[in-house]
């Protein structure tokens, strides 16, 4: 699979979840999808926000990385390490924006 083909397919992953948390009514916290950590779980409050969070982020930067591969021909493994480390940002935004609004409260 080329690095094209696997960065849309990740795109379409994460697109398809996206719409699955938004077109649940409750947006309770599961066990099964979503971004899940101590933190997040920690309140109904910090799971909608966290969630909210890692999708608009991590679709946008699927998204930057879907162009990149359109313009450049970028390797299905190289594909796996960028998308690494962007998950590993987002992970480290989404923890800090949680920790401060709870230091905050």
């Amino acid at each position: 699979m080329n690095g094209l083909a696997s960065s849309v397919g990740i795109l379409i992953v994460l697109v398809v979840v996206c719409l699955f948390y938004v077109m649940d009514p409750d947006k309770k916290r599961s066990n099964f999808i979503g971004y899940r950590t101590k933190l997040s779980r920690s309140s109904e409050a910090n799971w909608r926000l966290s969630q909210k969070l890692f999708y608009i982020l991590a679709i946008s930067c699927q998204l930057v990385l879907v162009l990149a591969n359109v313009l450049i021909d970028i390797s299905a493994s190289l594909n796996f390490w960028i998308l690494l480390g962007y998950m590993l940002i987002v992970v480290a935004i989404i923890q800090s924006i949680l920790h401060n609004k709870q230091k905050r409260s």
